[in-house]
């Protein structure tokens, strides 16, 4: 090995244009800006057709991470699931069936096509009633955008009303949480289960939006009893994982007769993927493992799984060598309300582990956490931070001749209001930065197209190990 590397991911870090609803050129960032200045910079394109996703398509932090880990472009589930739907019939066993999932055109942890595709078949392939647990987004899509995104599935239930019915509905904050607030999790399973149903759906909709709150913070409330039993299906209609894992955690218990998923899911064997894939191999953490190289992973409980399970590329079991370190996330009901998160202990972590690895890896989650909430004022509070963080781990990089990659998944921060005014918490199309640091290299290799799977490729540039045929991409350092 030449040399040891940090890299730093800042999740939702977009770089784009000055303006007054860019929260990283609002900020007061006077190292990260001297950095880009004096350092090998260039930008990376993290979304859309880039990544293999349709055009128009933000990037996300599950494929951003398994991109930069991996070292090439993987079709998107997005796009393969949607094809595979529209080509093959469903096999189901003959019994209702339950879909859970987040109903979103966000694109990000499911797509509301995939359901539409999903129901049509369930119509055509099979007999029985189908029950429908809506999650609402609001993250992803703008804050009430849920009524748009419903029209083309809510046509499909009135057309078939003696098939579907839309039985409970509740925001992505107490249906998608991932950080251990099971009290969340429970309000929403208790409506499944428990509740009678107080109001129709269609006169919920009719008064929809009920307050001036994000489509994420709908309570959850319960239109139909429509309990999932032992004798039931039930499938999960997120194919990214990390946001389903709480609430099929809970319907597990209940022990339906059949679990099914868009994806596969971290430590649930039982449940059958229906649109399975083969996994990669070979990317940035197995090379560095093959080579007997210590690494270490390091973020707070949000974006830990990006890290780890996605930048491995899916694979849920560190490589030998590879070490991981969880920071808890703050237990708070949203990040505006503590902008600095755990950015303070990452970056001790990184400081005081950097010198027994030859790779650190880590996360710091605020410009996206704090953008989500569609705050500014916040995120500026955020990414000013960040600023503060970065200039430490440089001095330690620089005492340890440790070379420092800084890059982003995705954009975020950089789009606090979209461009009719209303307020953005949603991924931007911005490209990301990458500035490297303290190497013997001088110079970058500048292309439009270069994106994030350059990313892995230019590391082990970095630390002189050989790239694996199987990372498509290639290192974009110059010269020496």
């Amino acid at each position: 090995m030449e040399q040891k590397t940090c890299l730093v991911i800042l999740d939702g870090w977009g770089h784009a244009k000055p303006s007054m609803h860019n929260a990283i050129t609002s900020a007061h960032t006077p190292f990260y800006n001297d950095l880009v200045r004096t350092e090998l910079f260039t930008t990376l394109h993290a979304g859309a057709e880039h990544l293999d996703l349709p055009a128009g398509q933000f990037g996300n932090s599950e494929i951003g991470h398994m991109t930069i880990g991996a070292g090439r472009v993987f079709p998107s589930d997005l796009r393969r699931i949607n094809e595979q739907l529209e080509q093959n019939s469903l096999s189901l066993p003959p019994q209702n069936t339950h879909l859970i999932g987040l109903f979103s055109n966000g694109g990000v942890h499911s797509h509301n096509q995939h359901i539409f595709l999903l129901l049509k078949r369930l119509i055509h392939d099979t007999a029985n009633k189908i029950f429908l647990h809506i999650i609402t987004d609001g993250r992803d899509r703008p804050i009430h955008a849920f009524k748009e995104d419903f029209q083309p599935i809510l046509s499909l239930c009135n057309n078939h009303p003696d098939r579907i019915v839309i039985s409970t509905i509740g925001g992505r904050y107490f249906g998608m949480d991932r950080d251990k607030n099971w009290d969340r999790t429970n309000a929403y399973m208790q409506q499944i289960q428990s509740a009678k149903g107080s109001t129709s759906f269609l006169s919920w909709l009719k008064d929809y939006p009920h307050n001036d709150r994000s489509d994420e913070f709908i309570q959850p409330i319960s239109f139909a009893h429509t309990p999932i039993l032992d004798s039931d299906n039930v499938i999960c209609c997120n194919f990214r994982a990390d946001r389903a894992l709480q609430i099929l955690k809970k319907i597990e218990e209940l022990k339906p007769h059949t679990l099914l998923g868009l994806t596969s899911y971290p430590g649930f064997s039982n449940i059958k993927n229906l649109f399975p894939k083969t996994l990669p191999t070979h990317g940035l953490g197995q090379v560095v493992s093959d080579n007997h190289i210590q690494q270490i992973r390091i973020a707070e409980t949000e974006k830990f799984a990006h890290v780890t399970y996605f930048f491995n590329m899916l694979n849920d079991k560190p490589y030998p060598q590879e070490e991981r370190l969880l920071i808890p996330s703050e237990k708070v009901a949203s990040f505006d309300q503590s902008p600095k998160m755990r950015a303070k202990e990452i970056t001790e972590a990184v400081i005081q582990n950097m010198p027994k690895y030859g790779l650190t890896v880590c996360n710091f989650a605020n410009a996206d956490m704090v953008g989500h909430t569609g705050n500014a004022e916040a995120t500026i509070k955020a990414v000013e931070y960040l600023d503060t963080c970065l200039g430490q781990i440089f001095k330690q990089c620089l005492l340890t001749g440790t070379a420092l990659v800084i890059t982003a998944d995705h954009g975020n921060a950089d789009e606090m209001r979209l461009e009719n005014g209303e307020v953005s918490t949603s991924h931007s199309l911005a490209m990301v930065p990458l500035i490297i640091c303290n190497t013997r290299f001088k110079a970058l290799l500048k292309d439009e197209h270069h994106n994030l799977s350059c990313i892995a490729p230019t590391i082990l540039d970095i630390m002189g190990l050989e790239k694996p045929k199987q990372m498509q991409s290639h290192s974009i350092l110059l010269c020496k």
